[in-house]
């Protein structure tokens, strides 16, 4: 959430609006003196062994948000079911501020006695302090409704990244190369893009495959995939990279593959059709309908079979990547570029102020 709302920050100051993200941080945060002017980065702790993300706090986050929504006319919160961006609504609405919430398809109906009893308890105060709910998909905004959002105070939005592609111009690689670029957990499923990719190099041998990001559970199932398959050689896994070199891998690439379920608007898919780079996804990405209506790229369903279908779809000429590609790009500027974004916010900010006088 912490790159979507610099994001935001970023078009907002193109059209000449000044903004403030405040966030907090598990872990060490870089010194205040070196961070970019109007990021505010608290550390946040568990405040007793076992405490989930859920329960984490943080000190100075009631005097920040204070002094933030001191000169604020609009506070855009990413919202979910936990303490900290719970009670960041809560202090925003005693300061009069108008609340944006976005809460990224966290706000799901049902879930375990955990989140039954967080719903109890502050379900009522999120309803009635904020002004206007963003909703990223048409199943974002069915959950939202569920939540008791009435449906006039749901509105749409896109995410958005910055134009990369005159810093990484795009090479559509000789051979082909296929990339998974996200976090090795069970829900991104790069264990399916591994087995997708032995099938496949079984009719395309010379395929060449890359698997960057941070290990979250599933790092040894698939070394230990790729290591089974005998074709070791085909694959190359690099580890988490920062954004440049994510941005100058894409860009070298056939298409990206994200076989995930339950993904709601993954950035790298963004970044991905910015650069002009087509991209292999499943039906359970909230991205995959804008891809499907512009036949910018393959939507298949999120198992190993349909996955290696897609890629050897991609694989038919060296021209229709292209196409695919030149369509993913005019996707990314209609709807997910930061200007498109800008626009975008400054109609839905007007829009919440207007809803905030009415109640």
């Amino acid at each position: 959430m912490w790159s979507v709302a610099l994001a935001q920050q970023a078009a907002l100051g193109l059209v000449g609006l000044g903004s403030t993200v405040v966030g907090t941080w598990l872990g060490g945060v870089t010194d205040e003196s070196r961070r970019p002017s109007g990021q505010v980065m608290l550390r946040a702790r568990r405040p007793f062994p076992g405490a989930g993300l859920r329960g984490l706090v943080t000190a100075n986050l009631r005097r920040r948000l204070r002094e933030a929504a001191a000169e604020a006319d609009v506070a855009h919160v990413h919202l979910c079911r936990d303490y900290l961006t719970t009670s960041s609504v809560r202090i925003l609405r005693r300061r009069g501020v108008t609340i944006v919430a976005q809460p990224h398809g966290m706000l799901t109906p049902g879930g375990g006695f955990a989140v039954r009893v967080f719903d109890w308890m502050f379900r009522r105060t999120m309803l009635d302090a904020v002004d206007l709910w963003l909703a990223l998909t048409d199943r974002e905004e069915r959950d939202l409704l569920a939540f008791g959002v009435s449906a006039d105070r749901i509105s749409r939005i896109s995410n958005a990244a910055k134009d990369l592609s005159v810093a990484h111009p795009r090479v559509i690689p000789g051979e082909p190369v296929f990339a998974f670029v996200g976090r090795l957990e069970e829900r991104k499923q790069p264990d399916v893009f591994v087995a997708a990719a032995i099938k496949l190099l079984e009719d395309y041998p010379d395929t060449k495959f890359v698997i960057a990001g941070p290990d979250q559970g599933m790092r040894e199932v698939v070394m230990r995939s790729i290591a089974a398959s005998g074709r070791a050689d085909s694959f190359d896994l690099l580890g988490p990279l920062e954004r440049d070199r994510v941005a100058s891998l894409l860009s070298r690439v056939t298409a990206l593959v994200l076989p995930s379920r339950g993904e709601v608007a993954p950035m790298i898919v963004i970044e991905a059709a910015g650069l002009g780079v087509p991209s292999v996804l499943t039906t359970d990405c909230g991205l995959a309908a804008d891809i499907d209506r512009a036949s910018a790229g393959v939507v298949v369903a999120p198992e190993v079979e349909a996955t290696r279908a897609g890629m050897a779809d991609m694989l038919q000429s060296r021209e229709y990547v292209e196409i695919l590609g030149q369509r993913s790009r005019a996707v990314y500027l209609n709807n997910w570029s930061m200007e498109a974004l800008a626009t975008s916010l400054t109609r839905l900010y007007e829009h919440a102020m207007t809803l905030g006088r009415e109640k």
